[in-house]
C-alpha cells in the first residue's frame, strides 16, 4: 500500500510538505507544499477561533489516517478542486477529532491556482500536485501520515 509522509509546521498559517511512497519505500514524490489551516472566519462561526484541531473547523489534525483512494469528481467542485482523498481519523489526534465529531476532512487542491488558502481543516495541495498525485496513486489507496515538524 502507498503512503503518504506530511510534516506540518506547528504555525499552520505556514505552509508544510509531504513525501508519497510506494509499497516498498520508493519515493514517488518529494517535499510538495501543502497547507493544514483552517480558515480563521468558519473555524470562528463554529465556536473554534483558536482552530483546535481536534475540533470541528480546526487546522488538520496530526496522526494516521484509514487508507483511502482518491475520489474523481467529473468537473472540477469550486473548493476541492478535481477531486479528493477522504481522511477519516485512526490514531492520535486524527482519532481524538473523529471522537469530537470531526467529519469531512480530506487532502485536496481547489480554486484551479497555485495558491494554498485555508480551508474548513483539510490538507490542500495546488492542483498541479494534485493531478501529479492522482497519477502516482493511479487509483490505489493511500494511507495519510500527519506530523508536527520537528516532533
Amino acid at each position: 500500500m502507498k503512503y503518504l509522509l506530511c510534516f506540518l509546521p506547528q504555525d499552520r498559517a505556514r505552509p508544510g510538505y509531504f513525501h508519497l511512497f510506494d509499497s516498498h519505500g520508493v519515493l514517488l514524490m518529494e517535499q510538495v507544499p501543502c497547507l493544514g489551516k483552517a480558515d480563521n472566519a468558519r473555524a470562528a462561526k463554529a465556536a473554534n477561533a483558536g482552530r483546535d484541531p481536534v475540533l470541528p473547523y480546526g487546522d488538520t489534525p496530526t496522526g494516521i489516517y484509514r487508507p483511502e483512494p482518491l475520489v474523481l469528481f467529473e468537473a472540477p467542485h469550486p473548493r476541492l478542486g478535481k477531486g479528493w482523498i477522504p481522511m477519516f481519523g485512526l490514531q492520535g489526534d486524527a482519532a481524538t477529532a473523529v471522537e469530537c465529531g470531526r467529519t469531512g476532512l480530506g487532502l485536496h487542491a481547489g480554486r484551479g491556482d497555485d495558491r494554498l488558502v485555508p480551508t474548513y481543516g483539510c490538507l490542500r495541495i495546488t492542483d498541479l500536485h494534485f493531478d501529479r498525485l492522482a497519477e502516482c496513486l493511479d487509483g490505489d489507496a493511500v494511507e495519510i501520515r500527519i506530523l508536527e515538524q520537528g516532533r
